[in-house]
């Protein structure tokens, strides 16, 4: 499309990391499938010590065998438990610096992200806009609603996906007034115009966001005077010229 103070046709797209899994996918996959030995280690090094009692104190191997089933429940619950309780605090501490830091087995590592305008006929750089490293474990509203989508879906019954997965952008549109329109795994659109056509942008008449709370898995739609945005939260944003 055209940009604001630029002539000719603009390719606008977003370069950075995508988001992973939300850390209860991690913890169970990695303690389950990547890391299982780490569990069973532990399982096995119960089973061994309540046998190891039971025996001296003179009990059958059957009785010693069956010790292992409430160890082995024992042992499950509290790493199930373990999982749910980084679960909620990550929810309530994410994207602080020193508890992302203890996280780093299960969390992204920081990557820059940027949004860059390039002229579509000689691909030189119009413009672009320079974005914090995101190191949250995954997209906007995956953590936070992984657990109520699931229930949702048990309740219904019914077949879907608990999580959004995004790709770091969604893919940008350019509107009849030459303003970007750029959806980001932190939850924000972005509206970016470079008015002046000065090749940087600067303000708020420039740059400016709307937070959703949720990742975006499909491009924004564009109609005369109307922008239709669709987040992985659910719903449907219009905005309509005055």
């Amino acid at each position: 499309g055209r940009l604001a103070g630029s002539e000719g046709l603009s390719l606008v797209f977003g370069i950075g990391s995508n988001p992973g899994f939300p850390i209860l996918f991690r913890m169970v996959h990695r303690g389950f499938y990547e890391f299982p030995f780490a569990f069973w280690l532990m399982a096995l090094t119960s089973g061994c010590c309540c046998c190891w009692w039971w025996r001296r104190r003179g009990s059958s191997c059957i009785a010693s065998f069956c010790s292992l089933i409430p160890m082995f429940v024992l042992v499950l619950s509290s790493y199930i438990a373990f999982i749910l309780a980084v679960h909620f605090l990550n929810i309530q501490l994410k994207n602080q610096p020193g508890w992302q830091f203890g996280l780093q087995l299960f969390a992204v590592p920081p990557s820059p992200q940027r949004i860059i305008a390039l002229d579509a006929t000689t691909g030189a750089e119009r413009w672009r806009h320079e974005l914090p490293a995101f190191a949250a474990t995954a997209c906007a509203g995956d953590d936070e609603e992984l657990l109520p989508r699931l229930l949702s879906l048990h309740r219904n019954e019914t077949f879907g996906d608990p999580i959004c997965l995004p790709d770091s952008f969604a893919q940008a549109v350019i509107g009849g007034d030459g303003t970007a329109y750029v959806g980001y795994q932190d939850g924000r659109l972005f509206a970016l115009r470079d008015g002046d056509g000065d090749g940087e942008l600067r303000g708020d008449g420039e740059v400016s966001d709307f937070q959703f709370e949720h990742g975006f898995q499909a491009s924004q739609a564009i109609a005369p005077g109307m922008l239709a945005v669709v987040p992985c939260g659910g719903g449907v944003w219009v905005w309509k010229s005055a």
